[in-house]
């Protein structure tokens, strides 16, 4: 292989459908809720390095359960005659293993606010395209580039700020 030829990617880990009960739900400030999801269906989780991250499936609006899923090869296959289900990514915070706990952070946006938090390079294109071909403007984003690729313990202090 040579030095302009990336690196092959690891195999992706099977999806695994894990159903969990909300344990708490704290504010950490007046606007970032942390939340800490707990059960025995936390056994074997173990997320890897800095891009790792978890999708929550919720009920739609007005409906108290989500849609039944069966294991697929991809991930979870949600019925065809019923509607998708809510979701959202979400990047473990904290996990737990020995008491089966796992912190997500969850952003409440105001109207028209966007939250991006990911690889730094990334953050700052994304925070471009807002300002320049979206129209937003510089307090309606919030940004924070918090790994880089290639490079190990970024400092955690990339707003993109400087993009303008």
């Amino acid at each position: 292989m040579s030095d302009t030829e990336p690196s092959p990617r690891p195999p992706r880990r099977p999806r695994v459908l894990r159903t969990l009960e909300v344990r708490s739900v704290n504010s950490i400030t007046p606007r970032v809720t942390r939340i800490t999801l707990s059960g025995p269906g936390l056994a074997g989780f173990a997320p890897r390095g800095p891009a790792a991250h978890v999708k929550v499936f919720l009920p739609r609006p007005g409906e108290s359960e989500v849609p039944r899923t069966v294991p697929g090869p991809d991930g979870p296959v949600f019925p065809p005659e019923l509607p998708r289900p809510l979701s959202r990514t979400y990047t473990p915070r904290q996990f737990r293993v020995d008491s089966l706990e796992l912190d997500v952070d969850v952003v409440r946006h105001g109207d028209g606010q966007v939250w991006i938090a990911c690889e730094a390079q990334a953050v700052r294109r994304i925070r471009a395209y807002l300002l320049h071909e979206r129209g937003l403007g510089p307090t309606q984003i919030y940004t924070r580039g918090y790994w880089q690729v290639g490079e190990e313990n970024h400092p955690d202090h990339d707003y993109g700020e400087d993009v303008t």
